[in-house]
């Protein structure tokens, strides 16, 4: 695609981005009633209008060439990341995490693929150079690890010497068996040859010469491509009628020009990014030696200017001059001190200024009776349904509107369809160079400040008595010998984590991956975790309750019936002869039906399909460790709520302090491979802190001041080499006391001071630290037991489902097709496909992974074109594996609905809405529970 076609999406995304501005400012008048239902019908449309802009930004933030205009770009694209993560934690708050957008998708005609969140290309681009050095400097560490096998040497396994005998032995045996096989081959040579001869004379026969030979070969050969021909002739027919799968993908030629014009334009970019860097620099500098001079001695002057006039009005505030700190000369409280109004303006303001205090406390008290009445109506409605809520401006309203008008006001009218190079524009770099924080202004400002500085203080010492100076002096004095005093309290705490601090980043993060805590991961992205789109959750929704409604009616007919059953004997016998049952046998009968047919959705579980776990995963866990920006004004965990919510938890437990997110479901759930995937899409550091890892294995680290010594040194590493993934897997071990036969004294020694230390030095972190802890786990009885203390350290919960059947259908082909490397000949038909989702059904989608790995074979591969591939070879494989069984489902969905309300995460209110069973499971999709109160 050209400049002009980017150029011309960009003005359509700028448009619609102001129209949305207006749209999403009108929600924020203070007056809007906000449940559940306004929440999905005005903030889903905002959700799903924000992500298409984010991908339509990100597409031209990746493609254009221009540096200066992909800088601008770059600021609106990371706001609209930010608001739209800010409208989720509002659908969050109101609707569920899992939210079903198949209305808003059909009222907006757009298909369910919108909803898939794209992973923004410069969060590992534009750090490709510091990524390409980390990945070479840990294959030097691999290559130069100290291992215990390299410690040995040869005195350790000696051996006693060869005897000469023994060796000639051994050498006239090679010798002797080497010239009999030559022997062999010989004599073999020379008895075929004999053999031909007399089959040729016994058949009196000719032997033939070369060119009948030749004629053969050639027969033989252009019949094999005839064949050939014809075979492809007829596939190709096949697949023009639709009635047959591609056998190879077509498309790879246009891939490869593609990728090659994307590289073309990859070093394009880079080239002028480099250019930009340079000539700013030297601009800079030719600026500052030509100008500089003129520009500080003009600052200079209107400095000495005010304070004159400061001093010749008697005003003792000319010497208050600002600090660094403070901005300097450009403070706005002291350039107010020079322009105060006179004694008739000062008087004239109090006097306004009380009319304005009296209509302000009025206005309180009417607001506070306000207040009281509404609370006072809160706490006699029984409903409650209803709440005013008030939204506050978002962070990202100002920084949108400025990109939108800077883009207005400098490019829209700036671009040239003939520059092809698309270079920076001097005007523009001068005007940066010149104006801003960072600017050249700004830097020959504090120069003049701090000259300013000087020549104040050396008038205050001409003004100044001697008495003053001395008592001045003594003053400091004092203050210096307190710090002092102080500085030498605090040096004097010894502990072996200063060891620590006081080592180099480099040396620790080399001994870190010598012993294991820095693994390397594969290569897996967010979109390797494949799953589909559930199509029908809002019908399901409305289904399941419709039929939570039917629930109800029957259960209030046979209490009823039981009730008449139990009060009046006559009517007694007439039921039981009616219905041949006794009454305990049926009311037993109908305590059972109530567990299996609950009449509300809270003992239901509502399972997100995997598509909505893949999008939860890259909302929660990747953009904000991704971008420093979203970072730092994003708060999509919900820490602010959990704060305000938090209550007392048991001893030992605390809230962290950085982002914890918590992945738990069955085994081989594709947990630990999102885990690899975030670390891999944000660039990040990935420590591996599991208790029953290899790390651990050595024996090293099993006692308090070494894992002291480790977690400090974790830490210290991944907040310098930011942004950093602290992975624990069977994070259930750290949280869970385990007794009687279940119980590993050896994992003790090692999960106590883990958890200690881990729980520490988690508030150690500051709010600008990208570093995020994931765990995994399963979930057991002892899990069960330990949740509020697992929920009071991870902020967010995210369940890994097993596949339903649509996404078991797009597993089985991606595989197969992946397996063979574009080259595979896939089922012959769509019903060995349907086949095999049913047969996995309940079954993980690592278990249909690792089934795929074992069945598809480098040999059975090779072989494809031989043999094709049957649904009945899986079968092997998929026999060793085994289904999420109902025990598990049922701890899993009990854990679930535990999870408090209210925080990003959790379930959907049960209260709410309700969502259907699946076909395969009886169960539904994931949703929201209330907590204990």
């Amino acid at each position: 695609m050209s400049n002009l076609t980017y150029e011309e999406q960009l003005r359509e995304v700028m448009v619609e981005l102001r129209e949305q501005l207006e749209c999403d400012m009108g929600f924020a008048d203070g007056k809007t009633i906000i449940d559940s239902e306004f929440s999905l019908q005005n903030y889903a449309p905002l959700y799903i209008k924000y992500l298409m802009i984010f991908k339509k930004l990100e597409d031209c933030y990746d493609q254009l060439l221009h540096p200066q205009k992909r800088a601008d770009v770059r600021i609106v694209l990371d706001a609209t990341i930010g608001r739209m993560l800010e409208v989720k934690r509002h659908l969050v708050r109101h609707c569920g995490d899992y939210i079903n957008y198949d209305d808003v998708l059909v009222d907006l005609k757009l298909v369910p693929e919108v909803l898939e969140i794209p992973i923004p290309r410069y969060f590992t681009e534009e750090r490709k150079r510091e990524l390409d050095d980390r990945k070479r400097l840990f294959e030097t560490w691999a290559q130069t690890c100290p291992s215990p096998q390299d410690a040995k040497t040869d005195a350790d396994d000696e051996s006693p010497p060869m005897d000469v005998t023994a060796a000639i032995t051994i050498l006239q045996c090679n010798e002797r068996g080497r010239q009999g096989r030559l022997r062999a081959k010989f004599m073999k040579e020379i008895r075929d040859q004999e053999e031909r001869e007399r089959r040729v004379l016994a058949e009196g026969q000719v032997e033939s010469d070369l060119h009948q030979s030749a004629t053969k070969i050639q027969k033989h050969f252009k019949g094999f491509l005839a064949r050939k021909k014809c075979r492809d002739l007829r596939q190709q027919e096949l697949e023009f009628l639709g009635m047959e799968f591609p056998s190879v993908d077509k498309s790879a030629k246009e891939k490869e020009r593609l990728d090659i014009i994307l590289h073309r334009r990859k070093l394009a970019q880079q080239q002028n990014q480099h250019q930009l860097e340079a000539d700013r620099a030297n601009l800079r500098q030719e600026i500052k030696d030509q100008e500089g001079g003129r520009i500080m001695e003009e600052f200079h002057d209107e400095l000495l200017e005010q304070i004159i006039k400061l001093k010749s009005t008697g005003d003792e505030r000319w010497h208050e001059f600002p600090s660094v700190e403070d901005g300097g000369s450009a403070n706005p409280e002291w350039m107010a001190i020079r322009t105060e109004p006179s004694l008739e303006e000062l008087a004239m303001q109090q006097d306004s200024s009380k009319a304005a205090g009296k209509d302000s406390k009025k206005g309180r008290k009417e607001a506070k009776k306000k207040e009281g009445g509404k609370k006072g109506k809160k706490k006699g409605d029984d409903e409650g349904e209803t709440k005013i809520e008030v939204i506050p401006p978002s962070k990202f309203w100002p920084k949108l509107h400025e990109g939108t008008d800077r883009y207005v006001q400098v490019w829209q009218d700036r671009f040239e369809p003939t520059d092809f190079l698309q270079k920076y524009d001097k005007d523009l770099l001068r005007s940066e160079i010149m104006e801003g924080p960072g600017g050249l202004e700004a830097e020959l400002r504090s120069y003049v400040d701090a000259l300013v500085r000087v020549e104040i203080h050396n008038l205050q010492i001409g003004l100044m008595t001697g008495g003053a100076k001395k008592s001045k002096g003594k003053g400091k004095g004092k203050g210096k010998g307190k710090k002092e005093k102080g500085k030498s309290k605090g040096g004097g705490k010894g502990d072996q984590s200063d060891k620590v601090k006081a080592q180099d980043v480099y040396n620790l993060c080399r001994e870190l991956y010598w012993i294991k805590f820095l693994p390397s991961i594969p290569d897996v992205k967010i979109s390797d975790y494949i799953g589909a789109h559930n199509l029908m959750g809002k019908v399901e929704e409305d289904a399941n309750q419709m039929q939570t409604g039917q629930v109800e009616e029957i259960s209030k007919k046979w209490a009823e019936l039981l009730e008449r059953w139990a009060s009046d004997p006559e009517q007694a016998k007439a039921i039981e002869r009616s219905i041949c049952m006794k009454r305990e046998e049926f009311q037993a009968l109908f305590e059972e039906w109530k567990k299996g047919n609950p009449s509300t959705s809270a003992g239901v579980l509502f399972e997100p399909s995997m598509a909505q776990v893949r999008q939860a995963v890259t909302e929660y866990c990747v953009l904000p460790l991704g971008s420093q920006t979203i970072h730092d004004l994003v708060d999509p965990h919900g820490s602010e709520d959990q704060k305000k919510q938090e209550k007392p938890t048991k001893k030992g437990s605390a809230q962290s302090n950085g982002m914890t997110v918590l992945f738990y479901g069955a085994s081989l759930s594709g947990k630990t491979m999102t885990s690899h995937a975030i670390a891999n899409e944000t660039g990040s550091l990935f420590f591996d802190m599991t208790p029953t890892g290899p790390a651990f294995q050595d024996g090293r680290y099993c006692a308090p001041n070494p894992i002291r010594i480790l977690l400090a040194m974790v830490f210290k590493v991944a907040r310098a080499w930011a942004p950093a993934v602290i992975y624990i897997d069977q994070v259930d071990a750290v949280f869970t006391k385990r007794k009687g036969k279940n119980r590993n004294v050896e994992l003790e020694k090692v999960v106590k001071p883990l958890k200690k230390e881990l729980l520490a030095n988690m508030k150690t972190l500051e709010p600008t630290d990208r570093v995020m802890i994931i765990g995994n786990c399963r979930i057991t009885e002892e899990v069960l037991k330990a949740q509020e203390e697992m929920m009071s350290f991870f902020k967010t919960c995210i369940y890994f489902p097993h596949p339903d059947y649509s996404s078991r259908m797009l597993l089985w082909q991606t595989l197969i097709k992946k397996a063979g490397g574009g080259r595979v000949k896939l089922l012959s038909d769509l019903t060995d496909y349907e086949i095999l989702s049913y047969m996995t059904a309940k079954c993980t989608s690592g278990v249909i992974a690792n089934v795929v790995k074992e069945t598809l074979t480098k040999r059975r591969i090779r072989r494809l074109n031989h043999r094709p591939l049957k649904a009945d070879e899986f079968l092997n494989s998929l026999v060793k594996y085994k289904p999420v069984f109902k025990e598990e489902w049922n701890m899993m969905k009990e854990f679930s609905l535990r999870v408090p309300f209210g925080n990003p995460g959790r379930r959907k209110n049960a209260d709410d809405g309700k969502l259907p069973a699946d076909e395969d499971d009886a169960k539904g999709k994931k949703g929201k529970k209330k907590g204990k109160k």
